[in-house]
């Protein structure tokens, strides 16, 4: 969906930059203007869409493969230690834990918790005010 979207991108800029604009008065100008910026647009957001939702699904991804090998590991460890030393097998029980519910930082997510479809700069700002003063 990205490539296809970034195609339909390159395609429109293609198209806007390939097509003359009548030079004529401010009335006659201000649609074809307002045509081709929103010619541009659409591709553009839909691609920053499927970009967005790709990050969001490599980074469950790399979380998930994360979870599946401390698993893995902790079967390894918790058979090593002997059957009568129960506080080191608790303290690797938690340890496990640890591991198992925190999330690795990846670097596909821009911020933790954050909206993964910011369209609006203006929704934005309210946002960063609204955290700001609470």
């Amino acid at each position: 969906a990205f490539i296809l979207s970034g195609g339909l991108t390159l395609a429109a800029v293609i198209g806007v930059l390939l097509t003359s604009l009548d030079a004529g008065s401010l009335s006659s100008v201000l649609p074809g203007l307002f045509k081709r910026l929103l010619l541009i647009t659409t591709p553009a957001l839909a691609m920053r869409v499927t970009l967005g939702k790709y990050n969001l699904e490599r980074n469950l991804r790399i979380v998930y493969d994360h979870r599946n090998t401390v698993l893995d590991q902790y079967r390894v460890f918790e058979n090593a230690i002997s059957d009568d030393d129960l506080d080191s097998k608790n303290r690797l029980r938690l340890e496990v834990v640890k591991f198992v519910f925190s999330d690795p930082a990846t670097g596909y997510l821009e911020e933790p918790g954050g909206r993964d479809l910011s369209v609006s700069p203006v929704v934005n700002l309210i946002e960063q005010m609204g955290r700001s003063g609470s």
